[in-house]
């Protein structure tokens, strides 16, 4: 055993997996990312070469996880209703994993990583007493649907609507549906406009062949099929220079315009420039599953408790208790 005040470490480095246990809490600091993304952990830390890049895993317990997500998912001033919710949404999410973990990928020792992929885990770098208390509040507590842990899927801002699980990633999953948000609440929505290049677009089409030799890109649409019924884009269409409609994925769209906040957008022409055009949209996150906005508004508008809105957004479910003997 050797003891460290700091350590260096790199793939290239690591000839076989090592463990670091650590007493004190400890801060990993990555390489080639921005310092505001190096956070305190507590915990080991296992450490090995993937692929030429070093691959830093905390093993922690299930509590110590969620006080380093909960807190960096939603913000630590909401109702401690909707810090409640928050946490059963977090640590169903995670325990889902930890169960199937495996089936996603063979390869993968890890159950979740720390971004919005799964959720945001910051590790001890911003915990409080508040989300805590959420947390303790509704310990061991997951929900369930039909006996089985649920994927708890939550999102930041629906856009006045949820979306359908079907819609998104052509999973039927039959607790999460398109639905407005509650009646008689004002949930704040995010509202966020981007731009884009028709030249840049053009010469994707091109390539992916939607776009013929000789032709040239005019327009781009979003057909009456191409959303689903809350109004997410689905797929998108183009209007060639001979007037000619063809449908493209929404995925060579986003190449281009890039990773956008949510669905729920529409586009229109940028009239100061003739090959430019903007995209307004409303909403942030994919929609399925738990608003945290919507779960903000209804603890802090409406006085529902954590229950009532865990309800309202993954329909049918069973509040259910781990056996922590």
């Amino acid at each position: 055993q050797q003891k460290f005040t700091k350590l260096e470490l790199n793939a290239a480095g690591l000839p076989r997996p090592v463990l670091i246990r650590c007493s004190q809490p400890f801060k990993l600091v990555r390489a080639g990312v921005p310092h505001t993304n190096s956070f305190s952990y507590s915990g080991a830390l296992y450490l090995r070469a993937v692929a030429g890049e070093l691959e830093a895993i905390n093993l922690v317990d299930l509590n110590t996880y969620l006080r380093g997500v909960v807190p960096s998912e939603v913000y630590r001033d909401w109702p401690l209703e909707t810090l409640k919710t928050q946490a059963v949404a977090a640590r169903t999410y995670a325990v889902y994993h930890l169960i199937f973990a495996h089936r996603f990928s063979t390869d993968r020792i890890w159950d979740v990583d720390d971004t919005i992929n799964f959720q945001a885990y910051t590790g001890t770098s911003f915990i409080s007493e508040k989300t805590d208390l959420a947390i303790a509040s509704t310990e061991g507590q997951i929900l369930t649907f039909r006996g089985n842990v649920i994927q708890a899927f939550y999102h930041a801002d629906s856009g006045g609507q949820t979306e359908d699980a079907l819609s998104v990633w052509s999973l039927a999953i039959p607790f999460t549906v398109a639905r407005p948000e509650a009646s008689e609440v004002e949930v704040e929505k995010s509202v966020w406009e981007r731009s884009f290049s028709i030249t840049q677009l053009e010469q994707e089409l091109r390539a992916g062949g939607y776009l013929e030799a000789g032709r040239s890109l005019k327009s781009v649409v979003i057909p009456i099929v191409g959303r689903s019924p809350s109004g997410r884009v689905k797929s998108m269409a183009m209007i060639d220079s001979r007037g000619q409609h063809k449908a493209f994925p929404l995925s060579l769209f986003r190449k281009v315009a890039g990773q956008l906040p949510s669905p729920l957008f529409y586009i229109e022409r940028d009239p100061k420039a003739s090959r430019s055009m903007t995209i307004k949209g409303v909403g942030f996150g994919h929609g399925v599953g738990m608003s945290q906005q919507g779960a903000a508004a209804l603890a802090g508008q409406k006085s529902w408790d954590y229950k009532q809105i865990l309800s309202y957004y993954y329909l049918n479910t069973t509040l259910c208790s781990l056996d922590t003997a």
